[in-house]
């Protein structure tokens, strides 16, 4: 019967040590001792529900690697199974391979996984594919950990050694048919790692031309190494006079249509063609907010372009959330995009 609040400091550069010793000084200062780890999660889960996709929980001490939630909540092994799924989206969380190994030393079996990917499946069709998909497992000797990050789904099926292969099969097998637009992988990797590889596959170079993710598209591919070989340029064109400036969107366009529609999205990918180094085109314009721009366009409305030696197709969506979901989303969908195009 306590309310829990919380408070924050940020800091840039802090050295480890002195970082330690001052987590180390403030926690003697809690006479109390270690927060209670099994009360604050089991209140935490309660509350949110899991319809989150993660939950952040800090333990004590922070510097010992893994936290020890494996111990916090040992006596109840079902819920400590539902808070690690909670985690999965955390930086510092738990991983499915620190579950693997508790499930191994507990039942004496062994645990494998494998990786599903997509992008933007509506929630209805995955629980219709995760529903049919587990009806394949009729022992129970498998369970599911899906995540959706910004739109970017991962989809994990855990299964023990006795789970027979043709099980496993038949159920990724009816993921696949189900969610067969959305998917982009079946194996645990990126979506700009996907995209790299096939660039690479197909020995061609792309650009980008960014207005309201703010580069946000190039950042994610130059996160992937051997970028280099397939990435070509960048440009963040975020004004009106950039977009005509550099890539020669029609000043007739931005004034009759607006920077956020269609025809500029497509200029601006025909922009950054040279017939030269340039193969594949990406550009995003939208309204990301909070508040919309000076015309009745609403916030989250945004337009992709993708195009494939000068095959420009443009891509129209209605993003919801905060500024950074729905930039957040679009760099997922301009990639995603890229790649089934490619493809």
């Amino acid at each position: 019967n306590l309310k829990y609040e919380s408070t924050v400091v940020r800091a840039v550069g802090a050295p480890k040590k002195l970082l330690e010793e001052a987590l180390k000084k403030a926690s003697k200062l809690f006479s109390d001792g270690e927060p209670r780890t099994k009360e604050i999660a089991y209140r935490l889960l309660h509350t949110y529900g899991t319809e989150n996709n993660y939950i952040v929980v800090i333990f004590y001490p922070v510097f010992e690697g893994v936290y020890d939630i494996a111990g916090a909540v040992e006596s109840d092994f079902t819920y400590f199974v539902a808070i690690v799924m909670l985690f999965d989206n955390c930086e510092n969380r738990l991983k499915t391979d620190d579950i693997k190994q508790i499930l191994d030393g507990k039942y004496n079996l062994k645990y494998e996984s494998t990786v599903v990917r997509a992008v933007g499946a509506p929630k209805k069709l995955l629980e219709e594919a995760l529903k049919r998909a587990s009806k394949l497992f009729s022992d129970g000797g498998a369970f599911f950990n899906v995540t959706n990050v910004y739109d970017d789904i991962r989809i994990e099926i855990v299964y023990d050694s006795a789970t027979p292969k043709i099980s496993l099969d038949e159920g990724v097998r009816e993921i696949v048919k189900i969610l067969s637009d959305y998917i982009y992988a079946l194996e645990d990797i990126t979506l700009a790692e996907q995209l790299i590889r096939l660039l690479k596959l197909r020995r061609m170079k792309i650009c980008t031309a960014e207005s309201f993710t703010g580069g946000g598209v190039g950042k994610k591919l130059v996160s992937v190494s051997g970028a280099s070989e397939v990435y070509c340029e960048g440009l963040n064109t975020y004004s009106n006079s950039s977009k005509t400036a550099r890539l020669g969107v029609s000043e007739l366009t931005l004034n009759q249509r607006g920077a956020v529609s269609a025809e500029t999205a497509y200029q601006m990918a025909e922009g950054l063609y040279d017939g030269k180094t340039c193969n594949v085109a990406v550009s995003t314009t939208g309204i990301a907010g909070p508040k919309s721009d000076n015309t009745s366009k609403p916030v989250g409305l945004a337009f992709i372009g993708v195009g494939v030696d000068g095959d420009i197709s443009v891509y129209k969506f209605n993003f919801h959330g905060d500024r950074k979901t729905i930039t957040e989303t679009a760099i997922n969908h301009a990639l995603f995009l890229t790649y089934k195009k490619l493809k």
